[in-house]
This record gives structure tokens, C-alpha cells and sequence, in this order.
């Protein structure tokens, strides 16, 4: 609950006095997916201690006791901490809702689907309802990514029977986000200087590409692999260290900006665009690639290098932060 996406939400909570409401199945769902990370990553470093332990002359002299339990339940305070929410507060299963979600995976009701499945989705949604109606005069957004349950055709709207069954109880129905960015950009706001034309200006494309050097290169490297391996039909050799970046036709497409609180400005800025990358591998023989069978797989070969190139359509997601009409940080996110 960290990123440019959740500090805009917590801020527009606070701004707009709103509160955030929890039903029992997102929390449950929420400390599972935590245990169940958590559990994994432990595993992961007693495999590393383990090979350490295997090579290191005296042992390792302690491996410390992790307690998950304990874990589960700071992540769970933390949880209610940052969204001021009482455990109290967190709405039970009830009955009524509870028959209602079997009745719609039997009858394949939104938002279970026509193979008669989504109970957990079912559920959720029958805590909202029961929201909407107990908040009949007081507007509610829904954050969720499960378009298939709840969105309509177009991905972005909630479904029409959903919406019906809000607008039944609700005053003001009830506004679907199928993303914390889309709730973000829906929210933006209209900051007269900054423009695509000063943002370009601020942080230019290949200072972004630099910046998320080490992803594209791991991008560049695969597909190399890939168009590499089909076209010569055997192994393909090591690849170096070499890298880089030999011309690009990246822009900025969009962006949103957010005003906080206390007056700086939170902009998300996407890059699009195709990119050259440069890469060598030890051992290719010059005369191993057909320049114009290597370009109908969008490898290119530099004869007098012989390092090999590939273009990639790429797009980089940057956070910005602007104090005083300054940037005053940015970050890949």
C-alpha cells in the first residue's frame, strides 16, 4: 500500500471525508494471499540457507525461528491501521447473502458465470449490496479487477443487471473501477502547466528507457533467445554482458495528474514505443544469419560488430512527484 496508485486513493479518502468498508471475504482472501506469500518466500530462504550451510566450513551458526502466526497478525493490524478500520467493522457473512450467492451460481446470475462458478465473487457482492442499502443516501465506489464478473462488455462500466440491483437501494448507485489507476485517473485533475509537451520536457523517453534499463534488457534478451533458437535450429550461443539501447521511437501516449492534499501534484505518465536493443553472443559465426531471412524474424545483424539487434514494442509506467511546479522525484513503477 505503497505506490503512487494507493497514495492518491488514501488522499482522496481524506479529502472527501469517505471511508473504506471491508467485508469479511475480502479480508479473509487478503491474509491468505499474505500467509500464503509469506510461506513461500520462507521456504525459498531455508532452501538458500540449506546450499549455504552445504558449503561453508563451520555450518551456519543459527537459523532463526520465523513465526508466521505472528506475522499474519501484524499484516492484519496493519491492514486495519492504514485503512482505519475496526476489527468490529468488518462485515459478517450473513445468512440472507449467503443462500443468495448459491442461488445465483445455480441460476448463473451475475456475477457467477454460466458455469455456474464465482461463489467467493457472489458473496462479495451481496456484502456490497448490503452496503448500498444500510448507505442508501451516500455514494460508493467498488475497486475491482474481476471484469468478468462485474464489468459490462465494454470492461469498464459495471454489468447492467448489477447496476439495477443497486440503483433498487441506493440513491446514488454505485461506481466500478476496474483498477486503482482507473479510480485515480477518473479523479485527475486539470493542472494548466503541465502538459505532455512539459512533462516530455521534464523527463524525457530515454531517460525513462535508462531508467528500466534492467527490465528491458531481460525483455530483449528472451525474444533474442527465442528468434534465435528457431532460426538456427540449434543451441544458441552464450550471450555477454553487452547491452544497450541503439535508437528508440518511444513518446509519452498518456497520463493523468492527481492534486494532493497538500498541494503537490501526483502524475502517472505511460511511454510507448518500439526499441532497438542491442545484444553479442560469443561464438555466432558471421555468415550464421541470412539478413534477409534474420529481418522477417526481426533479428538484424551488424555485420562489422557482429552483434545482433531486435525491436521490441515496449511500454514503461513512470510515478512523478511535482512540489513547486518541480519535479522533485520520479521512479519506474
Amino acid at each position: 500500500m505503497k505506490g503512487i496508485e494507493f497514495r492518491i486513493l488514501f488522499d482522496y479518502v481524506k479529502k472527501t471525508d469517505s471511508a473504506f468498508l471491508m467485508p469479511k471475504i475480502v479480508y479473509e482472501e487478503l491474509i491468505e494471499l499474505y500467509k500464503r506469500e509469506v510461506s513461500e518466500r520462507i521456504h525459498a530462504h531455508r532452501r538458500s540457507v540449506e546450499k549455504l550451510q552445504a558449503i561453508l566450513v563451520d555450518g551456519w551458526s543459527e537459523v532463526s525461528e520465523w513465526q508466521l502466526d505472528r506475522m499474519i497478525a501484524d499484516y492484519s493490524d496493519y491492514i486495519l491501521r492504514r485503512l482505519e478500520i475496526d476489527s468490529a467493522e468488518i462485515t459478517e457473512f450473513s445468512e440472507k447473502g449467503m443462500r443468495d450467492a448459491i442461488s445465483r451460481a445455480v441460476e448463473r446470475r451475475r456475477p457467477c458465470t454460466d458455469k455456474g462458478e464465482e461463489i467467493r465473487d457472489a458473496i462479495l457482492w451481496n456484502s456490497i449490496l448490503e452496503y448500498a442499502d444500510e448507505l442508501a443516501l451516500e455514494p460508493i465506489a467498488f475497486i475491482s479487477s474481476n471484469i468478468l464478473q462485474f464489468a459490462d462488455s465494454d470492461k469498464t462500466s459495471l454489468h447492467p443487471d448489477l447496476m439495477k440491483e443497486v440503483a433498487a437501494i441506493n440513491k446514488f448507485g454505485l461506481r466500478y473501477y476496474r483498477s486503482l489507476g482507473d479510480f485515480a485517473a477518473a479523479h485527475a485533475s486539470k493542472i494548466e502547466f503541465i502538459t505532455k509537451e512539459w512533462i516530455e520536457g521534464q523527463l524525457t523517453p530515454r531517460q525513462v528507457l535508462e531508467a528500466d534499463l534492467e527490465n528491458l534488457k531481460q525483455v530483449g534478451e528472451h525474444n533474442a533467445y527465442q528468434k534465435l533458437r528457431m532460426y538456427l535450429n540449434t543451441n544458441v550461443p552464450r550471450i555477454t554482458d553487452y547491452f544497450e539501447i541503439r535508437s528508440n521511437g518511444v513518446n509519452l501516449e498518456e497520463y493523468y495528474v492527481y492534486e494532493m492534499a497538500d498541494g503537490t501534484q501526483q502524475i502517472q505518465a505511460t511511454y510507448y514505443g518500439d526499441v532497438e536493443m542491442g545484444m553479442e553472443y560469443d561464438g555466432l559465426e558471421s555468415d550464421s544469419i541470412d539478413s534477409r531471412a534474420g529481418a522477417a524474424l526481426g533479428i538484424v545483424r551488424n555485420e562489422s560488430t557482429g552483434r545482433i539487434y531486435v525491436t521490441e514494442h515496449v511500454e514503461v509506467t513512470v510515478g512523478i512527484t511535482v512540489v513547486n511546479g518541480e519535479i522533485s522525484g520520479w521512479k519506474v513503477l
